[in-house]
């Protein structure tokens, strides 16, 4: 259950639902990043400093991919259809492979229009930072993975929080040491806004 709302809820989320709806000075995001990176950097997007060409043809990519409003709408009914429990369940399997498999089209080609857009300076940097930061957390999380399992409320919580800080302080100890001094002065700027 979880996985095909995850799934669905790609769309949105890869599509990267912007702050800058909300918030005109925000950066804006094309879910590029892996969460432990935005939940590091949040305004990690500006490391790439895209032209406003660049920025133009990212949303039109996204939303002819990603955030497509016919793929959506299917996604949505896939969804529902695989959730109801009067449908027989190997209808709702079925649903739910469509959907995998919609969501996957849609990545699929959202990732090769990035390739299309980006310098592959900017290619490298989405790389570097987000396998960085997938071998942070599992170096991280490898260290509380017993204490974990023993571990029990307020106890756990607090562990929890501690793993979490400490990942989040080696992510941006790790994107300190691999920007640019430009790169890192337009995410400071990004992130006074």
């Amino acid at each position: 259950m979880k996985l095909q709302t995850f799934l669905c809820l790609s769309l949105v989320a890869l599509g990267g639902m912007t702050q800058a709806q909300d918030n005109p000075k925000a950066v804006e995001r094309f879910g590029l990043w892996s969460q432990a990176i935005i939940q590091a950097e949040p305004a990690i997007e500006a490391v790439l400093m895209l032209t406003e060409q660049q920025v133009a043809q990212l949303k039109t990519a996204r939303s002819e991919t990603i955030d497509d409003v016919k793929t959506k709408a299917l996604c949505d009914e896939l969804r529902k259809k695989s959730m109801d429990k009067g449908v027989p369940a190997g209808e709702r399997k079925a649903a739910t492979e469509q959907r995998k498999e919609i969501v996957g089209k849609a990545r699929k080609e959202w990732n090769s229009r990035i390739g299309a857009i980006f310098t592959p300076g900017q290619k490298n940097m989405v790389e570097s930072l987000n396998s960085a930061a997938a071998f942070i957390i599992g170096n991280v999380n490898s260290g509380y993975s017993e204490k974990l399992k023993t571990a029990a409320g307020d106890a756990r919580k607090a562990l929890m929080m501690e793993r979490d800080e400490k990942a989040g302080k080696a992510i941006r100890d790790r994107v300190n040491e691999i920007l640019t001094d430009g790169q890192k002065a337009a995410l400071a700027q990004a992130k006074a806004r």
